[in-house]
């Protein structure tokens, strides 16, 4: 029996094939002209989940800079330690556990402003003072969320929103509508046909698990994220892989961050792959940058913070490859954070004004902040351990016509929102109670979804 919502991957080759063919020429045309960037004078060693185009663009921007505004000679230099920005902070641990002072790195370059609130309380993130006229064009928030740390550890370098992206052409021939909120992607025809990163290396993946759990309410946005998960394939590492996935043909959609969603949009044509943030059912937060403690050139780090936050670095994130004090080879498809540059007429590579756009649900930064640890830990235990166990269950609640009560059954988070906050505050401080809990949460999960495939296939057999 042919499994309902399937669809025949040969009625797709087509347009898979001429995605990949838009999204390869698109990218052999910028990466054909990369080269190393100035290594002149003295470095500022910069840790950074960002990808290549962002770290070029910025390398060759700030040691023109410097060199005109201040009359320096320096360079950047990436520390890559593999990875997102859940990988990124565990080298900054592990290091600061053996070193405690410094360890050797200047700058932390971007990962969402969860994770720099994190090191902030750890004292991890050195106090950084902008001058005057760079501070007071600062917008102090944006819906009710701090784009900057009011102390000064942390500022918000750019701003991202969170969405889905569609490949149009496998849309088109699934016979599908593009989705306009998170729960369109539950839908069982896109059974692996759904692309989404690995959260507990992705920062920008844990946080549209955030977002969704905020629109929808504890227990309804763990079903969402759940049915999600049984309609993805595998979750890579990296939070750009979704948007990768869509533009090559290998899935249908997925959930990305904006940027990464607008740079494949910008490389297949507007035709091939569509974008959009989920109408009143995401947020915009900051995506910051700050000088690390002990940093080795602290004057230098200071400089390259103050840079980034400037008007010339800020048009980076914004402007079209190519125009007057733009980025040169890479377009960045990002949102500054310097308000006065929108409206300004400049040539830019993405629309819109977020600092106008309609307020959607009422973002608590205060609780996703308390939970970031745990929620990790509960999508690890829960649902990217036991993938394969949770994708047969949901195979089998679909091929038997999706009864509510499995549904229901499937969804079931191990805990109540109260306990989880509870748990957070009082066993994950403690690594054995945290390790005892996580081997809980798995046996539930792996005991619920053989429950449910056993209820489900007992039901196809006898239906």
């Amino acid at each position: 029996m042919r499994p309902r919502g399937l669809v025949d991957t040969k009625l797709l080759s087509v347009s898979a094939l001429g995605a990949v063919v838009i999204v390869f020429a698109g990218a052999a045309q910028i990466f054909s002209s990369a080269s190393t960037p100035p290594r002149r004078g003295e470095p500022v060693v910069i840790l950074s989940p960002h990808w290549e185009g962002i770290i070029k663009e910025f390398s060759w921007g700030f040691a023109d800079w410097i060199k005109q505004v201040h009359g320096l000679e320096a360079h950047v230099e990436h520390l890559d330690v593999g990875g997102g920005t859940g990988t990124i902070l565990r080298y900054i641990e592990s290091e600061f556990r053996a070193k405690r002072d410094s360890i050797g790195v200047d700058v932390l370059f971007g990962g969402g402003d969860a994770a720099f609130r994190y090191l902030a309380g750890k004292g991890w993130l050195a106090r950084t003072e902008l001058p005057r006229h760079l501070k007071a064009a600062l917008a102090a928030d944006i819906g009710g969320q701090e784009i900057h740390d009011p102390a000064g550890y942390w500022y918000g370098a750019a701003l991202s929103g969170f969405g889905i992206v569609w490949n149009r052409r496998i849309a088109s021939r699934m016979g599908l509508s593009e989705s306009r909120e998170w729960r369109d992607l539950t839908n069982p025809r896109l059974y692996g046909w759904v692309a989404c990163g690995d959260p507990s290396s992705s920062g920008s993946v844990r946080m549209v698990f955030e977002v969704i759990l905020q629109a929808y309410g504890f227990d309804a946005g763990y079903a969402t994220i759940a049915q999600i998960a049984g309609n993805v394939a595998a979750f890579d590492e990296g939070g750009n892989s979704a948007a990768r996935n869509v533009a090559t043909g290998q899935s249908a959609c997925g959930l990305t961050i904006d940027f990464y969603g607008r740079e494949q949009v910008a490389a297949c044509g507007e035709e091939n792959v569509g974008f959009l943030l989920p109408r009143r059912l995401t947020v915009i937060t900051p995506d910051p940058i700050a000088v690390m403690k002990g940093a080795p050139r602290p004057a230098l780090a200071r400089k390259f913070v103050e840079y980034v936050m400037s008007p010339e670095g800020q048009k980076l994130w914004y402007l079209k490859v190519g125009a007057s004090g733009g980025p040169r080879r890479y377009g960045l498809h990002r949102l500054p954070v310097l308000r006065e540059l929108y409206g300004a007429g400049l040539p830019t590579a993405v629309e819109g004004n977020p600092f106008t756009w309609a307020g959607g649900f009422a973002f608590d930064a205060a609780l996703a902040r308390r939970r970031s640890r745990i929620l990790e830990d509960l999508a690890r235990a829960t649902i990217l351990d036991v993938h394969a166990e949770l994708r047969a269950a949901w195979r089998a609640v679909i091929d038997a016509g999706e009864p509510p009560e499995l549904v229901k059954e499937f969804g079931r988070p191990p805990c109540t929102l109260d306990e989880l906050l509870r748990l957070a505050a009082e066993e994950w401080p403690d690594p054995s109670l945290r390790a005892s809990r996580l081997a809980e949460w798995s046996r539930f999960a792996r005991e619920k979804f053989a429950s449910v495939r056993n209820k489900a296939l007992g039901r196809v057999r006898g239906g």
